[in-house]
């Protein structure tokens, strides 16, 4: 199945409270502030601060979140505590030449670090 065919039937049918409470969980499992977040996903801090306010994440933005979630899907799928979770997300990564979170807030780099997970996880067995 193809890039974004995967990710936008993840998004599908998902509601606004469900996507917010995935995006909840992993923020505080995570440690990411809201400004994290919000590079990540190359939205604004304030647009994040609503979704949480609100406890909800407006469709429009379902997709771009979906992404995250998938990230966090496959570092949980990797590492059974979260603080391994966070060394992995937050640390050097030879691959990247920087922290994954770092190379997350780079343009198309949330899509790169999901695909890399993707592969580690499926391919090699992680």
């Amino acid at each position: 199945m193809g890039e974004e065919k995967r990710t936008s039937k993840i998004a599908q049918g998902v509601g606004e409270k469900s996507v917010y409470e995935a995006l909840s969980y992993l923020q505080k499992d995570l440690k990411l502030d809201y400004s994290e977040i919000a590079s990540v996903l190359k939205l604004s801090e304030r647009a994040v601060a609503r979704w949480f306010s609100a406890k909800r994440v407006c469709k429009k933005n379902h997709l771009i979140v979906s992404q995250l979630i998938l990230v966090y899907k496959n570092l949980r799928s990797m590492f059974s505590v979260s603080e391994n979770r966070i060394a992995w997300l937050k640390t050097r990564h030879r691959d990247f030449g920087k922290s994954p979170l770092e190379k997350m807030k780079e343009s198309r780099g949330l899509q790169k670090v999901r695909m890399y997970l993707d592969y580690i996880v499926k391919v090699r067995g992680a």
